[in-house]
Order: structure tokens, then sequence, then C-alpha cells
């Protein structure tokens, strides 16, 4: 299962070099022309970035899971586990694979009931990727640079040497220190979102 992880880990890499480091309706961080924040603030934008596409790819494999139950393509991982338990009846068994919760159909299971199993075992495998790259990458990635970037705004008179910039530059430094200071936040609601799914499709079919 190790090729499973190292592919999702590379699709993910892929995702986060291409996506844009913001979402819509999003504050972007910005370049404030300071050389040593700059740098900084470069990477707290490619670490928004990642989270923001691992976030987006598991939404639109939940949605892509509804869509093959039929439920709401908004609906709750919880209530996609109970359609998807009444709809095999018992068809199927849990197999725990690690971390990862998969779901095993049986010979008798029709087709179309299939589809769903398939994007539930895709969506837990992914979950438990991120979960894991939340907890050994992006949550202790964000930490360490939201303490560096909160130390900025009071540095940038002693950086800017035109004083008539130092204004400026610091209205973009502050914002820029703020969304970076939110990002720990964002990366732990990733993890427990992708924990909530594993937790969902495991519980949803436990043996009594």
């Amino acid at each position: 299962m190790k090729s499973h992880g190292i592919t999702l880990g590379l699709v993910f890499l892929a995702f986060s070099l291409i996506a844009p480091a913001a979402m819509a309706g999003e504050p972007n961080i910005k370049d404030t022309g300071i050389p040593e924040f700059d740098e900084v603030f470069a990477k707290a934008r490619d670490l928004q970035g990642a989270i923001n596409t691992q976030k987006s790819d598991l939404a639109s494999q939940r949605a892509t899971l509804n869509k093959a139950l039929g439920v709401a393509e908004d609906a709750p991982i919880e209530t996609a586990m109970a359609d998807l338990k009444t709809k095999v009846q018992g068809k199927v068994q849990l197999v725990m694979d690690g971390r990862i919760p998969r779901l095993k159909p049986d010979d008798t299971m029709p087709e179309n009931l299939k589809v769903g199993v398939e994007a539930t075992n895709k969506l837990s495998e992914s979950s438990v990727q991120v979960s894991d790259n939340c907890k050994t990458d992006l949550v202790p990635r964000s930490e360490d640079l939201a303490s560096k970037t909160a130390e900025f705004p009071a540095k940038v008179p002693t950086l800017v040497k035109n004083p008539l910039e130092v204004g400026k530059k610091s209205g973009t430094v502050k914002k820029n220190a703020k969304i970076v200071s939110e990002l720990p936040d964002r990366a732990k609601g990733l993890q427990a979102e992708s924990e909530q799914t594993v937790n969902a499709v495991t519980a949803a079919f436990s043996a009594p």
C-alpha cells in the first residue's frame, strides 16, 4: 500500500504547484518589497496553496461520492455512509489497511453500488493521506511560519529606509502576518475534517 501513499503525495504536490495560493474571496499574501520578509511570506503562500489544494481535493471527492449515491452534493459524510450502508445491505466487509478503512464488496453486489464503494475507498485513502500530511507537515510548518511572521510588523521601521514608505509597507506586512497567523487553525481544521471522514466510514461499517 506504500505505492498508493507515494502516488497521492505526488498528486498533492503537483496540484500545489499549479493551484493558486488563495481561494476565491480569500485574502492573498502579497510581496512587501522587504527581501527578508518576502522570503518567509513566499513560503507561507506556498503553504496556503497546499492547504487549499488538499481541502478542495477532499471536497471534490466527497461530491463525487454523494453524486454516485444520489444524495445531496453537500451532504455530510455521515449521511452518505448511512445511505450507502442501507443500499449495500450487508454486502460489504470493512477491512482496515493500516489506518485506512476499506470496503470490500462481495460477489453479489450490483455494479451500480460498487461505484459508491469505490468512491468511498478512494475518499478514505485520500483522507488518511491528508490527515497524516497535516500532522507531520502542514500544522507544524504553519505554526513555525506564524511564529516568525508575528514579529515582522514591529521590525518594519528599522528595515525601511524611506520614511514615506513605512506606513504602506507596515500595512501590507500586518495584513500578511494576520493571514499567516490563521494558517495553523486552517491546517488543524483540515486535519480534523479528514479524520472525521475516516471515523465516519469506520463507524458506519464496523461490526456491531
